[in-house]
């Protein structure tokens, strides 16, 4: 990786692409079969499943499912294959449903020109386990409730649909969006694809249980239509929730192309295909928004969901993604997101189910992006020739909240809120004709919007432009594409298991808050392959370079410097006149790379300094050693300013950061022991006071490690913090008697004789009395004997440097466990 490439403002390449791992030979051979024995669209289905563990792949009416870690074949299956010669087949629509702890696939297979099956095809066991006809062709699918026994929550679902069990939307031609029951509670249904079950409208909302018993008897699976939009005379009628009709259609020209089940509104999202929207109330089957363009715009192909971190209000965000079908990805239909922003009366906390937004407000864009081939200049006009590949928010699964008795909750602030579930991931492909083809990955982080006042539409820094965009950002994935050749890319999946911000201890720059600092891992599939994908975050590349040039970047450090600037590595304190300077600038980055535990970064500076031909760089083995000593007494400092707190007796509470940077302090302390060494077994002091005072050097830096390793050892046993004894006592806090311990002690001294009688006391005669009458005398509110007067002087005879480390160590256990 070059220099120029690590330009935060530019869009990064991924820092590792895998080839292109095929698919085993026989699901090759059979999907390509599919593509030409079938007249119906020749386009690829892919997707992953929400564990990461599988893929699948339909074209035709062939489905393969891919094991993703071992390229296997788990399953695969040939749909409807008696009727293939007489009629096209072909999978319209796969989504996955979650069945207890299975995973299955819900497909849609279109039969001929007027029709549809909806199979569920478990991939345990190779099979499709129930099939129901479908007088719709349908385009789409969205799992509504994935469970067998649905929460009777009123305000959440309607009465009629918790007699489902199972329940799926289904989006089709002409418009209509009808709920299925699948009947998930009813194990002995044999339906198959030849002999599947018809679809029985609920003709009363007010006596599903009774339908629903007729319907089981005759063999039959209800079915509720949302029936908002007439349909009257081969019309379409779009209209808003009053009723009000605002664009009418030809039902030929109409389809339902992207549905999302929101669970956290208790609402369905439905896209059509001449690029309006509307919401579903689950609660009462009604309209709750409808969105219309003037004009025409492109389909609406993806829905995301967003939820802000720390907004007081009762808010939440939708994106919006409109660009050319599967089915049609050479039209010139612009592709563009856009988020839009619901604002409601509450959100409170349902027993039964948790966080759920109530009584919709406002409803309206807040930020638009075209998906162009230039990203850090989108335009509209420039968007022709683009497709959506896939548009999610990472943290998208643990915001559903499934309808369970297992999502239970009563207080809003008890909810932790995911971070990852505020980064929506978009991925998109532009085709130009004579310019060839590129893809991008974008992470659009929701809170750094909010932070950068929410404008409404994409900007780089500002005045800084360099900065890049503090709340998008844009990876190239043309690599992916060129190891997909000849094949389409189909589907791009992140792994939210991944997906961590650059780790920093301390103050968190704002760089490091941005989307550019985030590391992922992403599968790619394409028609007859999987490619792997790894993506570093900006300061995570920046070490990376670092490490790529070695220590010979000391000879020449600005243009790093400048990087870790820019990326938030630096702290931004500093005059111009230092900031340019060499000397400054080879201690900053090694500074750097000791916080970051670059250990053999450091180790290898003293084998390179001391080559002869890095004599003339300027920065030397003495220079090194210098800043080594400087960094040890600065840590020193700095742990010890933190650790006080747990000495002075108000027990000052250990939360996770506290554990993080003492632990953060106890590596630096051993990556610079294990430097001191390196440089004492590298370097030649010319003069015995050389050779004196670098011994001395490695003295005192294995002391303070020594003592700081006590004191981690000391709280991970609850000794510390410590608790005055003059405090009340408190649970699980512990109290250092000294008082009592120095009365039990005499006592004993006197009922043995002296106090050559104890161990304790025989362990410390063995320490200089001079250096324990400093440590443990008056300037420490003690008296120069056992017991010290507290667990801070117990742990200062790590500074007496006669005494070996065994018998300081001996004393420090001794003491606590008396």
């Amino acid at each position: 990786m070059s220099g120029e490439a690590l330009v935060i403002r530019r869009v990064l390449d991924p820092h590792w692409v895998s080839p292109r791992c095929p698919l085993p030979a026989s699901a090759i051979e059979v999907l390509e079969d599919a593509a030409t024995s079938s007249d119906c669209d020749n386009c690829t289905l892919a997707g992953v499943s929400s564990d990461g563990r599988m893929s699948w792949l339909a074209r035709g009416n062939h489905l393969e499912v891919i094991d993703i870690n071992s390229y296997t074949r788990l399953a695969a299956w040939r749909f409807c294959a008696e009727l293939s010669g007489s009629m096209d087949v072909c999978v319209r629509a796969v989504c996955e449903f979650h069945m207890q702890r299975d995973s299955i696939l819900a497909i849609a297979i279109q039969l001929g020109l007027a029709s549809s099956e909806i199979c569920l095809f478990d991939p345990s066991v190779c099979r499709v386990i129930k099939a129901i006809s479908c007088p719709y062709v349908i385009t789409s699918l969205e799992p509504v409730a994935t469970f067998q026994e649905v929460v009777d929550v009123s305000t959440l679902l309607n009465k009629a649909l918790q007699c489902f069990t199972g329940i799926l939307a289904v989006g089709t031609e002409t418009g209509r969006v009808i709920l299925v029951d699948l009947r998930l509670d009813d194990e002995s249904e044999m339906f198959t694809e030849s002999r599947p079950s018809p679809l029985d409208v609920v003709t009363r909302l007010n006596s599903v249980k009774q339908q629903r018993r007729e319907a089981l008897e005759k063999g039959c699976h209800l079915y509720i239509e949302l029936r908002g939009n007439d349909h009257d005379s081969n019309q379409f009628h779009f209209v808003l929730p009053n009723g009000q009709t605002v664009k009418t259609l030809d039902e030929s020209s109409v389809s339902v192309t992207a549905i999302k089940c929101i669970h956290r509104i208790g609402c369905i999202a439905i896209g059509y295909s001449f690029g309006s929207f509307q919401l579903w109330h689950l609660g009462d089957l009604q309209i709750l928004c409808s969105h219309s363009e003037e004009t025409l715009m492109s389909p609406i192909t993806h829905f995301a969901y967003q939820e802000p971190e720390d907004d007081p209000r009762s808010v939440c965000y939708i994106w919006m993604g409109r660009g050319p079908t599967q089915s049609a990805l050479r039209s010139n239909d612009p592709a563009s997101l856009c988020l839009y922003q619901m604002m409601f009366a509450t959100k409170e906390m349902v027993n039964g189910f948790g966080l759920v937004y109530q009584g919709l407000q406002n409803f309206g864009p807040r930020f638009l992006y075209p998906l162009s081939f230039n990203p850090l200049s989108p335009s509209l006009s420039a968007a022709s020739g683009s497709h959506i590949i896939s548009c999610s928010c990472i943290g998208d699964s643990a915001m559903r909240g499934e309808w369970s008795d297992e999502n239970d909750g009563h207080d809003i602030e008890a909810v932790s809120h995911d971070r990852k579930g505020n980064i929506m991931c978009v991925v998109w492909e532009n085709d130009r004709n004579s310019g060839g083809s590129s893809c991008i990955l974008g992470l659009f982080d929701l809170d750094r919007w909010y932070h950068s006042q929410m404008p409404g539409a994409f900007k780089l820094g500002g005045d800084s432009p360099e900065k890049g965009c503090s709340f998008f950002t844009m990876y190239s994935l043309s690599s992916v594409l060129t190891a997909c050749e000849p094949d389409q890319l189909t589907n791009v999946w992140v792994d939210p298991s991944s997906v961590s911000w650059f780790v920093h201890v301390g103050d968190v720059p704002v760089e490091m808050l941005m989307p550019s600092a985030i590391n992922l891992d992403a599968v790619c599939l394409a028609e007859t392959g999987i490619i792997k994908v790894k993506i570093y975050g900006i300061q995570q590349r920046v070490l990376d370079e670092l490490n790529r040039l070695g220590p010979r970047v000391l000879s020449n450090p600005s243009d790093m410097f400048t990087f870790c600037w820019m990326s938030g590595l630096l702290s931004k304190g500093g005059d111009k006149k230092q900031l340019q300077d060499k000397l400054f600038q080879c201690e900053s980055l090694l500074s750097i790379l000791l916080e970051n535990s670059q250990l053999s970064f450091l180790t290898s500076c003293v084998e390179t300094l001391s080559s002869a031909d890095f004599g003339q760089s300027g920065f030397t083995l003495r220079s090194l050693l210098q800043w080594c000593l400087q960094k040890m007494h600065d840590i020193k400092k700095e742990s010890d300013n933190t650790c006080m707190g747990m000495f002075n007796g108000h027990c000052m509470a250990i939360d996770q950061h506290l554990e993080r940077q003492l632990l953060h302090y106890s590596t630096q302390f051993d990556h610079l022991k294990l430097l001191f060494e390196a440089l004492s077994s590298h370097s030649a002091p010319t003069t015995q006071q050389g050779l004196k005072d670098l011994g001395g050097q490695m003295t005192a830096v294995t002391l303070v490690k020594q003592r700081f390793d006590a004191i981690m050892w000391l709280v991970s046993t609850k000794h510390l913090p410590e608790l005055s004894e003059d405090r009340l006592p408190s649970a699980n806090m512990y109290q250092f008697p000294y008082g009592k311990l120095s009365d039990h002690c005499d006592q004993l001294r006197n009922s043995t004789g002296g106090p050559d009688g104890l161990l304790i006391d025989q362990l410390v005669a063995q320490l200089e009395s001079n250096a324990l009458n400093r440590w443990w005398g008056t300037e420490f509110k003690g008296n120069g004997h056992y017991p010290p007067p507290s667990l801070y002087a117990l742990l200062n005879v790590y500074y007496i440097e006669s005494a070996p480390h065994t018998l300081k160590l001996s004393i420090v256990i001794c003491d606590v466990s008396l």
